[in-house]
């Protein structure tokens, strides 16, 4: 599959991001359907890549477990709140995880940790939306937009051309460069000061 196509999706995610960020608050139930999405098709990326050779029924696996997801997300809520707070939590290790020593921690004291994360979300809903949205969609818009600079910067159009690579380069990105980590948090308070304004002005 040509690389092209792999700036498409980037290039909705940063829009995506945008809107989460600064109005999540107000579209938490789009927005668990998104994280539903997001972990649905990254599972199935990792269960089926090394088992479907082919690219084009590999997408169309991808994409139909991702819709899945979206939608168990979206009609079962108290998943779609614990989903968010678990995700919320895994990104946040992987941002950030390294000053603490994270990537040397057993999996499962990092699912436990996650879990934790998403109980919390479920019993602190309305606090935990807002910085949520704020910190999914500072860390889709950053994150995808390094993605579109590398690729037209460091890379021709073969390259780059696999879920897997654009997956794994949302790690490498983050772990090597402090400023992306900087913008990230800077997003993210301003996300979460911007969406409290709107519920007073409401």
């Amino acid at each position: 599959m040509n690389s092209t196509q792999f700036l498409v999706l980037p290039a909705l995610l940063i829009v995506t991001g945008f809107i989460f960020c600064f109005h999540g608050k107000g579209l938490f139930k789009p927005l668990l359907s998104f994280i539903g999405f997001l972990v649905g098709i990254f599972l199935a990326q990792r269960i089926f890549s090394g088992i479907i050779g082919n690219s084009f029924v590999l997408f169309a696996v991808i994409f139909s477990i991702g819709i899945l997801f979206a939608f168990l997300t979206s009609f079962i809520y108290e998943i779609g709140v614990f989903t968010a707070g678990f995700v919320s939590v895994l990104l946040f290790l992987d941002c950030y995880g390294a000053s603490f020593g994270v990537q040397e921690w057993n999996i499962i004291i990092k699912l436990l940790i996650c879990a934790a994360g998403g109980i919390v979300a479920y019993f602190f809903q309305n606090i935990v939306i807002s910085i949520v949205s704020a910190f999914l969609g500072s860390y889709l818009m950053v994150l995808n937009a390094c993605w579109i600079l590398d690729f037209f910067k460091y890379h021709s159009k073969d390259q780059l051309a696999t879920f897997s690579q654009y997956y794994d380069f949302f790690g490498k990105t983050v772990a090597e460069n402090s400023v992306v980590l900087i913008i990230i948090t800077i997003l993210t308070i301003l996300g979460i000061i911007s969406q409290w304004k709107i519920i007073r002005k409401k």
